[in-house]
């Protein structure tokens, strides 16, 4: 990927580690021999793929400690922040979800549409702007931004996972209406239709469902 950027790679990183104003052809030459960016292409990447099959990332080019050194203070706050926008997601996600699914066509279907579409087309970092400037500094509800606890975590989950409810609250409203016109779905209708009809025994009712006669409401189907 290096190789494909314009430019020389070794005046990137030389102007990386000492500075724009300190870097020049020499600076840049040493960092060339150093790193062995005048070796081929595909020996670089093959000597890569060897270190990465090891678990060894490397070391970093602008400032020479291992890169997963520089990863891991970052890491764990990346995958806290994945988690919570999951949990908010699937917070938001399974009750309008699966509300909208029971009623498809319905208000709740129909307006939890429009916002997912709008939550869709909004950019995250819009919409994360939006959350800040309402409940970090008009409410002071939460912090602006850093990390100390968990209250520094809501905001940044919530913008994430209303992004990811705007797509999940579908499927799973998909999946209920899917469910609902299942074979068995229907035949648990049937059942309740006959309680409904008062049919006391187990005789009666397995003798009505199998002839079908059941108390049909006016559209055909069980009411």
């Amino acid at each position: 990927m290096m190789q494909a950027l314009p430019g020389d790679a070794a005046f990137r990183i030389a102007a990386g580690r000492y500075g724009y104003d300190m870097m020049d052809a020499m600076a840049a030459e040493a960092v060339r021999i150093e790193l062995g960016l005048d070796r081929h292409f595909l020996v670089q990447l093959r000597d890569w793929l060897w270190a990465l099959g090891r678990l060894n990332l490397g070391e970093s080019f602008v400032y020479g400690g291992p890169v997963s050194e520089k990863i891991a203070p970052q890491l764990k706050f990346s995958l806290l922040l994945a988690a919570g926008a999951i949990v908010t997601s699937l917070l938001f996600a399974l009750p309008i979800g699966i509300a909208a699914g029971l009623a498809p066509g319905g208000i709740v279907d129909r307006v939890s549409l429009a916002v997912s579409i709008l939550l869709r087309a909004v950019p995250a970092f819009a919409l994360g702007i939006a959350l800040v400037l309402v409940f970090s500094v008009q409410l002071k509800l939460f912090p602006v931004a850093g990390f100390r606890g968990f209250s520094y975590l809501v905001l940044p989950s919530l913008t994430l996972g209303l992004g990811l409810a705007a797509v999940s609250n579908r499927v799973v409203r998909d999946a209920v209406v899917e469910a609902m016109s299942t074979e068995w779905h229907l035949f648990a209708r049937t059942i309740r239709t006959v309680i409904k009809c008062n049919l006391a025994t187990s005789r009666t009712a397995k003798r009505l469902i199998t002839r079908g006669h059941l108390c049909w409401s006016p559209n055909g189907l069980p009411s």
